[in-house]
């Protein structure tokens, strides 16, 4: 069975959502067993020509109609076959051998999609299936393309990559950043993990334990006193002059209880909230060595809840962990005392315990999910406001004010409704907990009584071992919260340690350094795609020389921002190699790429603070000289000296208070301040007007002199001084050449400048 099939087994059964009959699985038909209908491995059996290994069996939930149904697209080594089930019958609708498959494709509709492929030069339609499923069937279409060209050795593809499913049991879920569900969390192996990275508090924490040690025998103290004083002080014949000596005895014993509770509270404040800022950076020192892709896959809010939020969740049961050693001390300390005191009464005092026990376990049970809910409910609504907040004035340029407010109060409700059920449920069970305390406390009272009257133990003794009782119920009532404790601690911390265990992105072990680099760049056989069965360049090849300005055109889609984001290294090619001076990148150290390849991007980014401070932001200890110089060479210092602060102008976030074209020119200054080898311009002057396009450019011609610029534009004419330009097609390269050659040949960039000419003419714009 291959490691694919043998991993989707437990997903497929999940899907299908049926039992179906058990069957021993076999190798010749490892996923035809338990995971689908009978009905669907029937009509795969009486469709006769069995072969060497069931592959990939996966369901659409559309039928051929297009309304809600099922089919099923199984791939084995020789064919492809689609099966329609329909009110629990089923049979085959298409089987077409996988070598007379020439390609494949999906199609994105409204509200569905569809998979094709084409059969001796015919396309068809095989199934439909919502959007859900797109990157499911998506993998399939690439493999299947993919099969036509390279035969059987094609990578046969996962379509469950990525998916939201628990990666120990194979459920759904809800939590799509999760990689475990709450069922499969492994608390033990998670606390394990927690007390080693608690090692630096390890001290603190012994010491700490050791006071509660102390506090434990100094509660224990005072039922003890009591009962000398009301045997041995106030009875008739006691001891009246020791009166004084056991009052100050009660009240040493207190100040001395507070003093070390007021020390416990402190230290147990002190280690927690050092351990949760001990993670907090931690898990930021890993964040920025995390890949891109690990940013486009998340939402911010949400990675904002679980490195802010989710860590002072944590803080709350870290301190708790003393009170709960403190509960088990007293329980078990005071236990003793009074199985010591009088062990027919210790009996009585245990009769409420076992029934609280077992109330606790089966409530906790019932509530997991309802806790599950409710922190889902919670960073979704946090991720909702960031999404707002950060796409605030598309909001109030489109008038969507209202429907936003509905959307937040949905989930704030929904919020609201978990939290609800989470406190209402404990509201309901924590008075039945105090009532069985209290019927067992009776019970002492009754019992207690009786030995009294009967002159079996003294009033003392009753009176302390009701103190003690009183002592005993109260820190077993607290530790029922413990498994609820437990169970969130656990959770949070599993969370926090996805997010820890998230691949960086890959480093030399033994970096090349170079001082400067000349800035030849070799594309050579490049394929990548954000997705892997989705590439986005294809096989391409393509050498930059040094201090070359190269142009890269192409429609929107072809690849062009994918290529400058590969030279920067956000993402690494899945095959082939870029190299720079003979040296590929993934060899360089990355700090080195990053020193050494500036880029200005079409939407540039400012952060808040001053103006000389975004300057400066890729070398801070640059001087106000070098500042205002990169300024004037950006065609930004004219512009600056004008605000009322001049350099020190604080601008919002995201450069607010600044026009598109302000913008630009202070991100050109960055990068000439950043003094680049390799520069990249990524549409610089794509969304300005003409007037400040002509700054712009002015800028950047003293920007691109001395080193190796690659320019991204759509506005061809800014691209007549290139020294060469590629044009790019679907991830390929088209053609490429100076940019008087290209329109001679009459090609596709010729195609591109005829029909922005066209446009321009339309709009009374002159061509240039």
């Amino acid at each position: 069975m291959g490691p694919i099939t043998t991993r989707l087994a437990g997903s497929l059964r999940k899907e299908a959502g049926m039992s179906g009959e058990s069957h021993e699985e076999t190798d010749e038909r490892p996923i035809l067993s338990a995971e689908v209908p009978t009905s669907v491995k029937v009509a795969l059996d009486e469709d006769g020509s069995p072969t060497e290994l069931q592959r990939i069996l996966l369901k659409a939930d559309l039928g051929p109609d297009g309304q809600f149904g099922e089919q099923w697209l199984l791939l084995d080594d020789r064919d492809l076959r689609v099966v329609e089930r329909h009110n629990g019958t089923a049979h085959v609708r298409y089987k077409y051998p996988l070598d007379r498959i020439q390609s494949a494709r999906i199609e994105r509709c409204v509200g569905n999609g569809l998979l094709e492929v084409t059969v001796d030069e015919q396309p068809r339609v095989l199934l439909h299936y919502t959007n859900e499923l797109t990157d499911r069937f998506g993998r399939i279409a690439h493999y299947l393309t993919e099969r036509a060209t390279l035969g059987k050795d094609a990578e046969l593809p996962d379509p469950y990559a990525g998916g939201n499913v628990c990666q120990v049991c194979g459920r759904p879920l809800l939590d799509t950043s999760a990689k475990v569900c709450p069922r499969c969390v492994q608390r033990g192996k998670t606390l394990k993990r927690l007390m080693q990275l608690a090692r630096p508090y390890w001290g603190s924490m012994a010491a700490i334990v050791g006071l509660l040690i102390v506090g434990t025998l100094l509660d224990l103290t005072p039922p003890y006193l009591t009962r000398i004083l009301i045997d041995d002080v106030l009875s008739v014949g006691g001891r009246p002059d020791w009166l004084l000596y056991v009052v100050l005895g009660l009240l040493a014993v207190r100040l001395v209880r507070v003093a070390s509770r007021v020390l416990i509270n402190w230290m147990t404040v002190n280690v927690s909230a050092r351990f949760t800022a001990g993670i907090r950076d931690q898990l930021f020192s890993h964040l920025k060595v995390l890949p891109i892709d690990f940013f486009d896959k998340n939402q911010i809010g949400r990675l904002m809840t679980r490195i802010n939020q989710d860590t002072n969740e944590l803080q709350g049961p870290v301190a708790q962990m003393t009170t709960f050693a403190l509960n088990i001390l007293l329980v078990v300390g005071i236990g003793i005392v009074l199985f010591m005191m009088a062990p027919s009464l210790g009996l009585y005092v245990l009769i409420p315990t076992p029934f609280v026990m077992a109330a606790t376990y089966y409530y906790y049970r019932y509530m997991r999910p309802h806790f599950k809910r409710m922190w889902l409910a919670r960073w979704r609504l946090n991720a909702m406001l960031n999404t707002y907040l950060s796409g605030v004035r598309v909001v109030k340029a489109f008038a969507q004010d209202e429907m936003e407010e509905r959307r937040y109060q949905n989930r704030n409700h929904r919020l609201l409704d978990t939290r609800l059920q989470v406190d209402l449920a404990w509201s309901r069970f924590f008075p039945l907990v105090s009532f069985a305390f209290s019927v067992g406390g009776l019970i002492i009272w009754y019992t207690g009584g009786r030995a009294v009257i009967d002159e079996q133990i003294t009033l003392g003794t009753l009176m302390a071992f009701v103190s003690y009782l009183g002592m005993f119920y109260a820190p077993l009532s607290n530790l029922t919260h413990i498994s609820q404790s437990l169970n969130r601690f656990a959770t949070i911390s599993q969370r926090l340690f996805e997010l820890m265990d998230e691949e960086p992105q890959a480093q030399p072990i033994r970096p090349v350094r170079k001082a400067r680099i000349g800035g030849r760049i070799e594309f050579d056989n490049v394929t990548f795609g954000y997705d892997p069965y989705y590439p986005v360049i294809r096989d391409f090849s393509y050498t930059i020389e040094p201090g070359e300005m190269v142009g890269v055109v192409g429609h929107s889609g072809a690849g062009k921002t994918t290529l400058v984001n590969l030279i920067c290294r956000f993402y690494d090619v899945q095959r082939g190699s870029i190299r720079i001076d003979g040296v590929d990148i993934r060899d360089l150290a990355m700090q080195e790429i990053r020193q050494q390849v500036g880029i200005v991007l079409q939407k540039p980014f400012l952060f808040r603070g001053t103006l000389a401070e975004n300057i400066a932001y890729a070398k801070p200890d640059a001087t106000r000289e070098a500042i205002v110089t990169a300024a004037k060479a950006a065609n930004a210092h004219d512009f600056i000296t004008m605000l009322p602060e001049g350099y020190d102008t604080i601008v919002g976030e995201g450069g607010a208070g600044l026009s598109g074209g302000e913008l630009q020119r202070v991100s050109i200054a960055r990068a000439i301040l950043h003094n680049p080898a390799i520069l990249i311009l990524d549409e610089a002057t794509s969304s300005v007007d003409t007037e400040t396009e002509r700054q712009i450019q002015q800028a950047l011609d003293t920007l691109v002199q001395g080193r190796t610029t690659i320019a991204i534009a759509h506005r061809l004419s800014t691209l007549y001084n290139a020294d060469r330009i590629m044009v790019l097609n679907h991830g390929r390269l088209a053609e490429q050449g100076a940019p008087k050659e290209l329109m001679d040949n009459r090609g596709l960039f010729y195609s591109l400048v005829k029909m922005q000419s066209e446009f321009a003419t339309l709009e009374g714009v002159p061509t240039v």
